[in-house]
């Protein structure tokens, strides 16, 4: 299966989640599960809990059923204990005579079993991700193709169209289609460090190409992939992907520094340096002074001074540091007798 996650305040219609996603996951094979995070200041201490619940912890969502005018949901702590002690928690003061007989249509008793009973506008209150995972049946089929990016300047800015996939599907279909890249638990040695992904899709039937038909969602908690969920007429499509290295918000605040770090790592990483033919035979740090005249670091005629500005010290210079090679791979999941071929390339 794959799965994806959003927080619930992301949600544009709590209604359409409830009767569309929530009361048909078993038509649509899903399953969802839950967990609460609180701020930066108190999501690691592990004392804390609101209401019986446990930040951090995940939650698994057995069932939902509307009774009597209210909407409830069904929850389980897979630890089977530590339940919800708030409002139609076991025990709560809301089970009185008149609503005990509901018990039975929720399928519910009382115990310290690890499951618990909600109201849905409590559900969404105090849960702040939904992680949902949608199940294939023999119904579905995977097409997929992985793509070898080369090594490319630790610096550079990925922008959409460096990498493209192409995707031909011969009739209308439900699909499902996921970027990822490899699992660094178990290839460390194959790919040494972990990239953001994200990826638009285009209709391919104008020149040039119109409004992105789809977005990838976002994997909250984990960069190994992203997916989007779509319907596709026959046709052709273009998946553009955008990746980032995880750190480099570092290299923009802090550039200098992290090159010298990236340079003593270089030299130890797996990866075979980059040739000529992949960086274009130039692997000097353009120029960025531009028209702006020469700059306070240059003497007068055009000398580089030797001396840092600020230190004394002899100025350095910092070699380009590259990426190791980057495994990604597209699949994408159709039903019903619908083929997708894939195939992809690297634009640079």
């Amino acid at each position: 299966g794959v799965a994806t996650s959003f927080q619930t305040s992301d949600l544009l219609s709590q209604d359409k989640f409830w009767h569309n996603e929530l009361q048909h996951n078993e038509l649509h094979r899903r399953l969802f599960g839950v967990s609460l995070e609180l701020d930066e200041t108190h999501s690691q201490d592990t004392r804390l809990d609101v209401q019986g619940l446990l930040p951090g912890h995940a939650y698994s969502v057995m069932r939902v059923h509307e009774c009597r005018g209210k909407r409830f949901v069904i929850v389980r702590n897979p630890w089977g204990n530590s339940e919800w002690k708030g409002a139609w928690g076991d025990g709560s003061k809301e089970w009185t005579n008149e609503w005990l007989s509901a018990l039975q249509e929720l399928d519910h008793s009382f115990g310290d079993d690890g499951q618990f009973v909600m109201e849905y506008k409590d559900f969404l209150t105090v849960f702040s991700q939904i992680d949902r995972a949608t199940i294939f049946d023999p119904s579905w089929s995977m097409s997929w193709h992985w793509l070898n990016i080369p090594p490319q300047p630790l610096s550079r800015l990925w922008v959409y169209g460096d990498i493209q996939f192409h995707i031909s599907i011969n009739r209308e279909t439900s699909a499902v289609i996921v970027l990822s890249q490899m699992d660094s638990r178990y290839f460390r040695n194959l790919q040494n460090t972990e990239w953001h992904l994200d990826f638009v899709i285009h209709k391919v039937d104008t020149t040039p190409l119109s409004e992105p038909i789809a977005t990838s969602g976002i994997s909250l908690g984990s960069w190994r992939s992203v997916s989007c969920e779509l319907n596709l007429q026959a046709g052709e499509y273009l998946v553009l992907p955008r990746i980032e290295a995880a750190y480099n918000f570092i290299i923009r605040k802090h550039n200098r520094v992290f090159n010298e770090l990236t340079t003593a790592w270089a030299k130890v990483l797996p990866h075979d340096p980059p040739t000529d033919d992949q960086t274009g035979g130039d692997t000097q740090v353009p120029d960025t002074q531009g028209d702006k005249g020469p700059s306070e670091d240059t003497k007068e005629g055009g000398e580089e001074n030797k001396k840092d500005k600020n230190t004394g010290d002899e100025a350095k210079s910092y070699p380009q540091v590259f990426t190791p090679d980057l495994l990604l791979g597209l699949r994408v999941y159709t039903q019903n007798g619908a083929v997708a071929n894939v195939r992809g390339e690297v634009q640079y």
